[in-house]
């Protein structure tokens, strides 16, 4: 059914739409499985850990995450010169940017883990975390372990933005999805033999999908695309300035997402404790499976993009964007649908024990729309490679959130930390499709086509 969905929407013969089609129908039997996999480790950690722990490893998961914006923009950077350079038919080329991508991520990394492993022990995690020292005496150990094992699958991990400017972004999804469900096999073979610790969880999240993706590089490097495998000789300086440029901009606009997405755990852990945070991420990660599926989608297109801007083939990126629509028509009421079976969902997934208010049910739906509405729109900009208005944009609504956020949450507890996320990626949706028309249309002028 899924497939002759996808075959009535993207029914183009162009090569480009095609291979875009090949990738969302392998991406989703890849993201079913990343999907469900995603969805047990929620009962299999739980099972492990209680709620107050499992709490504190997603605020600490989440915290963590932020390494993710050290590639200083690298990885999208490099995604979208690699996709011009192979557009080209330049692999000599690619093969440099890949080289130095590699090299300057390495260095970034490493000068980070130093600096964090510096100020780590002059951090009060406890109070940060709202937790007492007694539950988690080794609380600095886990982070410095965890904070290593990250760095290190962020340098390897840039070999999925190397497929996806091939435009193969099932590979991809697939190394994701090894990565989650080594960390499930590893977890339940663990509760098996040994009691709950918070180590072990910390652990087995980091070391598991950094094996993955040392495997894939091997096989990538060594078999696969030897035309790519990166060389320190190919390190040159004058790509790191045009990866810059615009990774730049990829840059500031993660750094500012880290204030909109990856500050929640922490304010819930904070302000509520972090009991609460479990129940705010089961109700996430039962929204968030919407925008990891639509992602399916979005990932070919925004490399096809790239391909279809350098060779200004228009009809295609607007033929594209009525795909999306027609997409998001559909998703709308698939959210209408979750929201109707939460209660049932919820119980047959985690158990009667934790109960999720019906409200936040209705808030992360709609959040949730909002959310991947925009992203198709941005993604289809980024591919194009206009990033300032977003920039300008992200900027903005990150410079307010925080106390916007700090009031709603006053006002209507976890409910404000949903509707402070509504409100300011509503203004993103509005001014990327505002954008989008300007560009496609050739009536984009100052900040609109920069």
């Amino acid at each position: 059914m899924i497939k002759k969905i996808l075959n009535k929407i993207f029914n183009s013969e162009n090569e480009r739409t095609q291979k875009a089609k090949k990738n969302i129908i392998f991406s989703l039997g890849i993201k079913a499985v990343s999907v469900l996999t995603y969805l047990l480790l929620v009962p299999v950690t739980l099972n492990y850990l209680n709620a107050t722990e499992y709490g504190i490893w997603l605020t600490l998961s989440s915290v963590l995450m932020w390494i993710n914006t050290f590639d200083i923009g690298l990885g999208n950077g490099l995604r979208n010169k690699l996709s011009e350079a192979i557009a080209n038919n330049n692999w000599k080329l690619g093969r440099s940017y890949v080289s130095t991508a590699f090299i300057t991520i390495a260095i970034a990394m490493a000068i980070f883990y130093i600096i964090f492993l510096a100020i780590n022990p002059l951090i009060n995690w406890y109070s940060i975390l709202n937790i007492e020292q007694a539950t988690v005496p080794n609380l600095v150990q886990i982070i410095n372990y965890s904070a290593l094992f990250f760095c290190l699958t962020f340098i390897f991990k840039i070999i999925g933005n190397i497929y996806l400017a091939l435009q193969l972004p099932a590979v991809n999804n697939l190394l994701v999805m090894l990565g989650q469900l080594f960390s499930l096999l590893f977890i339940y073979v663990i509760s098996l033999v040994s009691n709950g610790s918070l180590l072990n969880i910390a652990l087995i999240y980091s070391i598991a999908p950094c094996i993955i993706y040392v495997i894939a590089i091997i096989y990538t490097f060594k078999y696969k695309y030897k035309q790519l495998a990166p060389s320190v000789k190919l390190f040159q300086k004058e790509h790191v300035v045009n990866l810059f440029n615009l990774g730049g901009q990829f840059f500031i606009l993660q750094i500012a997402g880290l204030v909109l997405f990856s500050t929640t755990n922490l304010i819930i852990s904070n302000k509520f404790g972090p009991d609460k945070v479990t129940n705010y991420n089961i109700a996430y990660r039962y929204f968030s499976v919407v925008p990891m599926l639509f992602s399916i989608v979005l990932a070919p297109l925004w490399s096809a993009t790239t391909d279809a801007y350098f060779k200004q083939d228009f009809v295609w990126i607007k033929n594209s964007l009525k795909k999306v629509n027609a997409l998001l028509a559909i998703t709308a009421v698939g959210l209408v649908i979750m929201v109707l079976l939460a209660k049932w969902i919820y119980k047959l997934w985690v158990g009667p024990e934790i109960s999720i208010n019906h409200t936040i049910n209705i808030a992360m739906a709609i959040y949730t729309y909002v959310l991947v509405s925009s992203l198709s729109y941005s993604s289809l900009i980024n591919g194009i490679g206009k990033l300032r208005v977003q920039v300008v944009n992200t900027l903005t609504v990150a410079t307010v959130f925080l106390p916007l956020v700090f009031y709603l949450t006053d006002l209507y507890n976890v409910v404000g930390i949903i509707l402070t996320l509504i409100l300011v990626n509503l203004s993103g949706l509005i001014l990327n499709i505002i954008q989008f028309y300007k560009i496609i249309n050739h009536k984009a002028k100052g900040i609109w086509f920069k």
